[in-house]
């Protein structure tokens, strides 16, 4: 596969969805048990607010007023927050989506 722009957008649209569809399940998960514990919830809402400002970064959705760059230095912020302080075991929906992203970050710091 060529290094260009448009493949690494699709990988980051690719990693985002699979990350925040996996997000959803495992909240799902979470709320079906009796005693939900609150920090429980953190890290699938960080997948989701990251995949958000991904989508705002790419111009999937617009905003008015903010303004993201498409840079390494950015995804590499937004990745590795995603890795940290997301939970997400490696062979999960969530974990796929992060490895994909971590893809497509590297391919976009090589390109600069």
């Amino acid at each position: 596969m060529r290094v260009n722009e448009d493949n690494i957008k699709v990988l980051l649209i690719l990693g985002s969805v699979l990350a925040a569809v996996g997000a959803v399940i495992d909240i799902i998960n979470i709320a079906r048990t009796h005693n939900p514990d609150v920090q429980s919830f953190i890290g699938p809402i960080i997948v989701i607010v990251i995949t958000v400002l991904i989508f705002i970064m790419l111009g999937i959705l617009h905003v008015r007023k903010a303004q993201i760059p498409f840079k390494g230095v950015v995804m590499v912020i937004f990745v590795v927050l995603e890795i940290f302080l997301s939970g997400a075991t490696l062979f999960s929906l969530m974990g796929i989506g992060i490895i994909i992203e971590i893809v497509a970050t590297t391919m976009l710091a090589m390109g600069e």
